[in-house]
């Protein structure tokens, strides 16, 4: 009977969670950057590992959920359920070598459940975003063989979801195996516009590519005791994998707009695998390090002034409870972390490579006589350059996360 309940549980949670999570399929960012291919693809990591600069392969999924590695399920708590929501907010200054402007965007950034099937099974599902494409670009130009100006427009916006399903499986006690299963989903318009400045007649072309596919993702994790210290290895891999798609393509002036032959564009998730190492005393501390890769370089844009490269990110981070007893409530009982990362991205613009360095600091605090935690974070971070007539991004970001554990399994007490 109890056994029952338990997956009737699962199975209400389960409903609600994709009951919600269409709200993601609406991702949000501000970025020229996102101009190109699928646009920004968006980090990965939950509310631990965002004060950790994003560091997390190593590490296992205990009182809160880590979607970095599909191992790290392995570590969640026989009576545990737990579910996770984040949000952020991002506030950007935008520089080039002339101008500046600045803009604030947020949003829901994940939902997630996870659990244990049985003393060596557990699993996590929910919905993360993949890819982001938000930028709106204006420019005055003129007619050839004339001095006649016109407004030109170029603006992008939506983005790819991920809805995954990941497994984890023990193989004794130092050992771990993880499965992701991911399908993405999602849609990207582009719009190009031209208004007339005289007497010059305007257009709208519009594109929008419709994309979808099934990936699939590998994790393993070993971990041992040495003394009083606990050392772990993660490692993760991804095939590459080319994207379904199909497109909508409108062509519009002031007095018809037409339906053009759909072209078909080509959206990659490229080869990717990673490795890290964390150190952890099982009580109060907790240290990684992460080093990922992402085979950009087979892609294609077809654009003079693009070059792709395969992207690598290099990821540190620290966690640290001074508390000493289960009574220490107060600072004592906060989470402190510190972490930061360096990530070159796959785009070369102009001869000039678009990077992105950043630091993190985070809390976790505890609710009282719970196991559940509210995660806050800020990222400082800078993305590309003012080199080559480019634009540098200077931006805060705010990560806050909800972890409700053992809200489903909680015996009910009497006084």
């Amino acid at each position: 009977m109890v056994n029952t309940m338990i997956r009737i549980k699962h199975y209400i949670a389960t409903l609600l969670l994709i009951s919600i999570i269409t709200i993601l399929q609406a991702q949000v960012t501000t970025s020229p950057y996102s101009l190109f291919g699928a646009g920004q693809i968006m980090d990965n990591g939950f509310g631990v590992s965002k004060g950790m600069g994003g560091t997390g392969i190593a590490f296992a999924s205990g009182k809160s959920l880590n979607n970095l590695n599909p191992a790290s399920y392995s570590g969640l708590d026989s009576l545990s359920f737990i579910f996770e929501i984040g949000t952020y907010g991002k506030y950007t200054s935008f520089k080039s070598s002339s101008e500046t402007a600045k803009k604030f965007d947020g949003n829901i950034r994940y939902l997630a459940i996870g659990f244990r099937f049985t003393d060596w099974w557990a699993g996590s599902l929910g919905a993360v975003p993949y890819s982001s494409v938000g930028y709106n670009i204006n420019s005055i130009e003129y007619v050839d063989g004339d001095l006649t100006p016109y407004y030109k427009t170029f603006k992008g916006e939506g983005g790819i979801s991920q809805f995954y399903y990941a497994n984890s499986v023990n193989l004794g006690k130092h050992i771990a195996l993880g499965l992701n299963t991911s399908y993405l989903l999602g849609s990207i318009t582009q719009t190009e516009s031209v208004s007339s400045i005289s007497d010059y007649d305007g257009y709208t072309l519009k594109k929008t590519n419709y994309v979808n596919s099934l990936i699939f993702d590998y994790g393993i994790r070993l971990n041992t005791n040495i003394g009083k210290l606990n050392y772990s290895l993660g490692l993760i891999y991804g095939n590459q994998k080319n994207l379904k798609s199909r497109s909508n393509i409108y062509f519009g002036t002031s007095d018809d707009t037409v339906e053009l032959k759909s072209t078909k564009t080509n959206y990659i998730v490229p080869q990717h695998y990673g490795a890290g190492i964390s150190v952890s005393n099982g009580k109060n501390f907790l240290a990684g390090f992460d080093y990922s890769t992402e085979k950009w370089s087979v892609s294609n844009f077809s654009n003079l002034y693009l070059k792709t490269r395969d992207g690598e990110k290099y990821s540190f981070g620290v966690e640290y409870n001074p508390r000493q007893s289960v009574r220490d409530y107060g600072f004592r009982n906060l989470y402190y972390r510190i972490g930061g990362y360096y990530q070159s991205t796959y785009l070369v613009i102009d001869n000039t490579p678009i990077d992105t360095k950043a630091i993190t600091f985070g809390i976790g605090m505890p609710l009282k006589k719970k196991l559940s935690l509210v995660n806050l974070s800020a990222e400082l971070g800078q993305t590309g350059s003012t080199k080559n007539g480019l634009i540098r991004e200077n931006y805060i970001m705010l990560h806050l996360n909800f972890t409700l554990n053992d809200i489903w399994f909680q015996k009910p007490q009497y006084d």
